[in-house]
C-alpha cells in the first residue's frame, strides 16, 4: 500500500462563491475564472509530482457534488466532500481521515498558490522522513503546504484563519507539542488584487480576463 496520501482542498468555481476577495477588482463571473485556472494549474502539478513521488491524491472539495467535480477535475483522484464548519474543522477531519485509513504522511495544500512545482511536493514528503510537520509559507503570513505524520488536531484550533498570523499561530501550537518541523520555499498566494496584479505580469489570462 502507497502510505502517502497529497489533499488538494478546493471549492468549485461558481461566480460569487469563491475569490470573493478579488470581486471588487475582477468581477463575480472573472474571480471564479481565476479560481478554475488556479486549482487546474495546481492539478497539473500534482499530476506531474507523480512521475517522482509515490503518493495517493485526494481532492476535498465543496460548492458542489461528486459529480460535477470528477467531471470538472478527471478520474485520477479520490474524491471527498469536505466537512462544514471552519477551515481548521475541515483540515482536521481531513488529515484524521486519512491517518484512520493507514496513510502515515499526509501533506495538505490549497489552490491558491501556482508558483508551487512538483519538486516542492516531492520534498514535502522527502523532508517528512527526519521531521514531524513540513510547512510551505506563504509571503502573507500563512502557508501554502502543511504535511504531518503523526495525526496533530491542536495545530488546526483556534487559528485566525486567512489573516497574517496563521503561520505564527501553527508554529506555536508547534513548540507546545515539541514537534520538529522544516520549512519549504516561501511563495505567494493570489487572494488579493496586488497578488493578482503581481500574477498577471507572470501569465497571460487575456482568455479569462478583460482587465
Amino acid at each position: 500500500m502507497n502510505l502517502n496520501r497529497l489533499i488538494l482542498f478546493t471549492k468549485y468555481p461558481t461566480p460569487g462563491f469563491v475569490k470573493t476577495r478579488l470581486i471588487p477588482l475582477l468581477g463575480a463571473n472573472a474571480s471564479a475564472g481565476l479560481h478554475k485556472t488556479l486549482t487546474e494549474i495546481t492539478v497539473n502539478k500534482i499530476l506531474a509530482a507523480e512521475s517522482i513521488c509515490d503518493f495517493v491524491p485526494e481532492v476535498q472539495f465543496t460548492g458542489a457534488d461528486h459529480h460535477q467535480t470528477l467531471n470538472w477535475l478527471g478520474p485520477r483522484f479520490v474524491y471527498k466532500k469536505q466537512v462544514d464548519g471552519s477551515l481548521g474543522h475541515r483540515m482536521n477531519f481531513a488529515f484524521k481521515m486519512a491517518f484512520d485509513l493507514g496513510f502515515s504522511k499526509v501533506v495538505a495544500i490549497g489552490c491558491d498558490t501556482p508558483y508551487i512545482s512538483p519538486e516542492i511536493l516531492s520534498q514535502a514528503f522527502q523532508q517528512l522522513n527526519d521531521n514531524d510537520v513540513i510547512i510551505g509559507p506563504a509571503s502573507d503570513g500563512g502557508y501554502y503546504l502543511l504535511g504531518i505524520k503523526c495525526f496533530c488536531q491542536d495545530i488546526f484550533e483556534n487559528i485566525d484563519w486567512g489573516s497574517s498570523i496563521v503561520l505564527s499561530q501553527t508554529f506555536e501550537r508547534i513548540a507546545k507539542r515539541s514537534l520538529k518541523v522544516s520549512l519549504l520555499t516561501v511563495l505567494s498566494d493570489i487572494d488579493r488584487p496586488d497578488d493578482f496584479r503581481a500574477f498577471r505580469k507572470r501569465f497571460d489570462f487575456r482568455e479569462h480576463f478583460s482587465i
